[in-house]
């Protein structure tokens, strides 16, 4: 069963111009999916759909089975989406901050009593400390994590910060969390991705499946 769906997703401007255009895709629990764009804003609206503060969208987004286009960003952390933004862009992504759970790494790290519902974050409290500074993460931190997503990973421009990541996002897998990595490029993230789409004028022209691939 897939955790999250995308379907037939579109986003228009105030001239009927197409930022995203007939965008699907589908992810399964455990799963990673890297989708690469050079366009920053498509990007950053994507990541806004799916956290769930832009709500003028054609199409279907599915939890679960569940349509939940319409649920604000609160509610959507409360059924166990999280987030990872960078916090130069998070004003544009989600606007209203002060209605979500905003999360220190540290908290997470000191708290870690539920490692099912935790971000593990490998590095530990240094390189909490560290991200923390480029970073805003959001999440419920009391309820299960189903998906996480990571706009521009290659923010992390320390090499030893970035594979930290990595090695967190793939425990992430382990415990049966779908992550989703928006990125320009991608340079490293092959280890964390099943599956990759490239994304050109808001809408996949290609899509690669590694397990298909290796066959």
């Amino acid at each position: 069963m897939y955790v999250l769906e995308v379907k037939n997703l579109s986003l228009f401007g105030k001239e009927q111009d197409a930022f995203i255009q007939n965008l699907s895709f589908r992810v399964r629990k455990g799963e990673g999916l890297l989708i690469c764009a050079e366009n920053q804003a498509f990007r950053e609206l994507l990541a806004g759909v799916l956290a769930g503060s832009i709500d003028n969208i054609q199409g279907e987004v599915l939890l679960d089975g569940e349509e939940f286009s319409t649920e604000n960003p609160q509610i959507r952390q409360e059924k166990g989406l999280g987030f990872l933004i960078p916090t130069s862009r998070l004003s544009n992504i989600i606007p209203d901050i002060r209605r979500l759970q905003e999360v220190s790494l540290g908290y997470l790290k000191l708290r870690n009593n539920r490692p099912w519902n935790r971000i593990p974050w490998v590095g530990g409290s240094r390189f909490a400390k560290r991200i923390s500074n480029s970073f805003n993460l959001i999440l419920d931190p009391v309820q299960p994590l189903k998906v996480f997503m990571v706009l521009d990973p290659h923010q992390l421009d320390d090499p030893q910060d970035f594979r930290y990541l990595i090695y967190s996002l793939l425990e992430l897998k382990n415990r049966d969390v779908a992550v989703i990595l928006l990125s320009e490029k991608s340079d490293g993230l092959g280890l964390v991705a099943d599956k990759s789409a490239v994304v050109s004028e808001g809408h996949i022209i290609s899509l690669v499946d590694s397990a298909e691939k290796s066959e």
